[in-house]
């Protein structure tokens, strides 16, 4: 058609896009612009009801299956002695996150929820700690799910051992570029990791320091 003719046809229609219809309808009611469609927006005032995606319980221990896919918040000081205090205990991009944001939220997954069920749950005085192995493919949340039962652990007064940077041990010792070693004084023929001990017990300390305190350990030797 020449755009004459389309700038009549325009003239005499109008389409109305109201929420909920996938069709237009014409109307018989001049456009107010001869050469454009008259478009009238309709938004209905009742939005539906959204459950909300958040929780306000920030103890991973009250955490159970009702409240999976929702987000918690870490209190800011338990997420710098637990989880932030070293590298790889969390993933780096979810880190810069929480330095941009100044929160720490994290998703409350099933895996995560069901290893902190079977802990409530051991009689550990009569027997042998157990192990969890978490696996997936990459991106599904198994380092932040470790992240979460860490948070329980270290609330719920264990004292906890965690390396978190142990691929970084292994890489160095394949590549046998490791950052700073030492030959042992105690064990012949071996080498100590001088540098990455320093941090890690750094680290150790800085993540069981309210649990260490509680329970006023000793040593018997000096070191």
């Amino acid at each position: 058609r020449s755009t004459e003719s389309c700038s009549q046809s325009l003239r005499w229609c109008t389409r109305s896009i109201s929420t909920g219809s996938s069709h237009s309808t014409q109307s018989t009611t001049p456009a107010k612009d001869a050469d454009t469609t008259a478009l009238e927006l309709v938004v209905s005032p009742h939005m539906p009801y959204m459950k909300p995606y958040t929780t306000t319980l920030s103890n991973p221990a009250e955490h159970s299956e009702d409240h999976r896919t929702l987000w918690y918040t870490i209190p800011k000081e338990e997420f710098d002695t637990v989880l932030s205090s070293a590298d790889h205990a969390v993933p780096f991009n979810y880190w810069k996150q929480v330095q941009v944001f100044r929160e720490a939220s994290m998703m409350i997954r099933r895996p995560a929820v069901s290893v902190i069920s079977y802990i409530k749950q051991l009689k550990l005085n009569t027997m042998a700690p157990p192990k969890f192995m978490f696996y997936g493919a990459g991106g599904t949340g198994k380092t932040c799910s470790i992240a979460h039962v860490t948070h329980f652990l270290s609330k719920d007064g264990f004292v906890i051992v965690m390396v978190p940077w142990i691929d970084r041990i292994l890489k160095q010792q394949q590549r046998k570029r490791p950052f700073e070693i030492l030959q042992s004084n105690s064990v012949p023929g071996r080498w100590d990791h001088t540098r990455d001990s320093a941090e890690w017990l750094k680290f150790f300390r800085t993540q069981n320091l309210a649990t260490l305190n509680k329970l006023q350990l000793t040593v018997t030797k000096t070191y």
